[in-house]
């Protein structure tokens, strides 16, 4: 990853413990992934309660039964993403890469929609 700064961070050991138990539960390979997902959200919820973003937002009708079971069971999002991939489904960014071919949209167009779900950073 390029542009990608190392920082320290210091946890008492029960809410390290908590935090490892949390990333584990929800997939996560690393706790860089964890502590980006947690900053990201936190971000585009004061963005969203400052009213300071575009808000982009998505209709999706699920008929793949897995995936369907999976959110009812409210898994972790990694691995309702990974179901529906499984199951044909395309990512945003793969769904833009095609719009941006097709000349439906622009490459900035699309970076900017990433940057805001978190799939590409500055």
């Amino acid at each position: 990853m390029s542009g990608v700064t190392r920082f320290g961070v210091s946890l008492e050991e029960p809410l390290l413990q908590q935090f490892d138990r949390l990333i584990h539960r929800k997939g996560y390979s690393n706790r860089s992934e964890a502590l980006r997902d947690l900053i990201r959200e936190s971000l585009v919820r004061e963005q969203w309660d400052l009213g300071t973003a575009e808000t982009v937002g998505t209709l999706t009708l699920v008929y793949n039964h897995e995936v369907r079971e999976l959110a009812f069971n409210r898994s972790p999002t990694n691995k309702i993403r990974k179901a529906a991939i499984a199951g044909g489904m395309k990512t945003l960014l793969q769904d833009g890469r095609i719009k941006v071919l097709n000349g439906t949209t622009t490459a900035e167009e699309i970076v900017k929609v990433a940057q805001v779900e978190g799939i590409v950073t500055d």
